[in-house]
């Protein structure tokens, strides 16, 4: 179970299920995170602080609080390893035209799963409240997170 904060820097440690498949640096680490209940999708970059070994794997990554979900409660997470590299004419499975970036811009490839966790996110949990202001309507009602 990965405990994520609100406030400040977050330390993680795993001993991921599946070991790293990039020499030690060149890949990036992001962790996806997904409400058990509204099932949004949340990326946050991860930074590295260790450098792993074939034989010991573990991982300790720091996360920044301003990219954990406000939102409180259950998630899943799932560590993934990446490479950041900019497309290959010529070595890319798409057309010319079916291509709808940029070539120089920098893409995201060869993504890894390298772990799959719980997450629990201690969140703001304000709930939302819509109150309705004509004259005949004098309902209301509270959606809760979490």
């Amino acid at each position: 179970m990965l405990y994520l904060g609100n406030s400040g820097t977050t330390t993680l440690t795993v001993w991921p299920e599946v070991s790293s498949s990039y020499f030690p640096g060149s890949g990036s680490l992001r962790l996806k995170v997904t409400d058990d209940y509204s099932e949004e999708v949340t990326y946050i970059p991860a930074t590295l602080l260790n450098v792993p070994t074939q034989f010991t794997p573990r991982l300790i990554f720091s996360v920044t609080s301003s990219d954990v979900p406000a939102e409180g409660g259950q998630y899943t997470a799932v560590l993934q390893e990446y490479l950041e590299q900019s497309p290959i004419w010529g070595e890319t499975q798409l057309t010319f035209g079916e291509a709808d970036f940029t070539w120089s811009d920098t893409g995201i490839s060869g993504i890894v799963t390298l772990d799959t966790d719980r997450a629990f996110v201690q969140g703001t949990d304000t709930p939302a409240q819509t109150q309705y202001t004509s004259p005949d309507e004098t309902g209301r009602y509270s959606i809760y997170n979490g």
